[in-house]
């Protein structure tokens, strides 16, 4: 089974091909399967990812343009939720007799898919990943016209982590098994792009954008999730119902269990101290938040029991 959710900046085309800015978000679901409504609060948070990034999008032309998302339509069987974007007012008259609603719509199509291909392809946004995306971004609004309304300027990058962040979120508030896939018509052709559940940033670049950081220890019990084989890359743990990645610094521990001497089975959880790192931008909107094990305190099997919920 799958929820389709189709967003557009103009008018709605209720058949199978991509006309007037059209966009689809597909999410793919198992059957009979518990907790349905992590699908729908997903969906919540990935709409409003979605219009966050149309934001952020639009003020690279002008910051009083206010993009909004309307319902157009709820169809049975697969649940297709047909949605739109439009321009709800513009402020310079003289540009409202040109088709601006038009050009910022496909701009804004356009973009989004920029963004989300290039969450999708990288295991870890880099600084010149994102040096690419900006010229894509740029090129995209010399195609639909956008920049040359002679306001447009380039989008900020604190706002294309954020928006990246944002639908990460929305999308990982669902199921496991659940999976979204973003579809539109890019240069004449349909393409698909899956979106992930998570968004790793390079140290490097989020220490770039920060303006202000707030930093602390405290102890945590962290439910294991993937454990790193490697010895360089970070283990995934579940926090409460987030998802989260943080290298382990504590060497003794580490060596112990690269040697054998200590074993973990699914289901078991760390008792960590923990550092957690949260930067925030310029606006004190927060970027990213970082996540360092100091010091590994217990191992708790499944089958033992948690003395106090820490978290």
């Amino acid at each position: 089974m799958s929820t389709t959710i189709t967003l557009r900046k103009v008018l709605v085309n209720m058949d199978n091909q991509y006309k007037d800015n059209q966009f689809c978000i597909t999410v793919e679901y198992e059957k009979l399967e518990s907790n349905p409504e992590q699908i729908f609060l997903g969906i919540a948070k990935l709409i409003e990812g979605l219009q966050y990034t149309d934001k952020q999008l639009v003020g690279c032309i002008a910051k009083d343009i206010e993009p909004v998302v309307l319902l157009d339509n709820i169809e049975q069987g697969s649940i297709k939720i047909f949605l739109r974007s439009v321009i709800e007012s513009i402020p310079d008259e003289g540009l409202e007799k040109c088709d601006i609603k038009r050009i910022i719509g496909a701009f804004l199509v356009k973009a989004k898919y920029a963004i989300l291909k290039a969450t999708s392809q990288n295991e870890t946004i880099q600084t010149h990943q994102l040096d690419q995306l900006e010229k894509e971004i740029d090129v995209y609004a010399e195609d639909t016209g956008a920049s040359i309304l002679g306001c447009y300027t380039q989008v900020d990058r604190e706002s294309i982590i954020t928006s990246m962040a944002r639908i990460t979120d929305a999308v990982d508030t669902m199921r496991p098994t659940d999976r979204v896939k973003f579809e539109a018509e890019i240069g004449g052709s349909v393409h698909t792009i899956s979106i992930p559940k998570e968004l790793h940033v390079d140290d490097d670049v989020t220490d770039s954008l920060a303006k202000h950081e707030v930093i602390n220890q405290n102890t945590f019990i962290l439910k294991i999730h993937k454990v790193d084989f490697m010895g360089n890359s970070k283990w995934e743990f579940r926090l409460g119902k987030s998802k989260i990645s943080a290298h382990i610094e504590d060497d003794d521990w580490l060596k112990r269990y690269k040697t054998g001497k200590i074993v973990l089975v699914p289901g078991d959880s760390l008792k960590v101290l923990m550092e957690v790192k949260m930067q925030y931008g310029k606006g004190y909107d927060l970027i990213c938040t970082l996540f360092k094990i100091i010091k590994v305190l217990d191992v708790i099997h499944t089958e033992e029991p948690i003395e106090e919920n820490l978290f």
